[in-house]
């Protein structure tokens, strides 16, 4: 048996809290700087990011202090969020951060 694909349902219409300027996403970033200019909370700031040239689902928007991602070419957002054994240049970039 197929099950239904959930990608019309997860269009960024349906999640409008997601998109770039909205209310929550302004208050995250407002309260994740506050924080990040209190000091302490360095778990707050990305030291990588990682994102496909093909990716659909996040988009190239930079958030605080994070730095500006490391783009793969040729991959969307499942072949680098869920890299495998085949496929592991995204993993290449988080190993020294961890």
């Amino acid at each position: 048996m197929r099950w239904p694909s959930l990608a019309p349902r997860l269009s960024p219409r349906c999640c409008p809290d997601l998109e770039p300027g909205s209310a929550a996403l302004l208050k995250l970033e407002k309260d994740t700087d506050a924080l990040l200019l209190k000091g302490g909370f360095g778990a707050l700031e990305a030291k990588v990011v990682v994102m496909g040239d093909k990716d659909r689902i996040v988009k190239a928007v930079r958030f605080c202090a994070d730095p500006g991602p490391k783009v793969v070419e040729g991959m969307g957002h499942i072949g680098v969020c869920k890299p495998d054994s085949g496929y592991a240049i995204p993993i290449g970039h988080l190993l020294p951060h961890i």
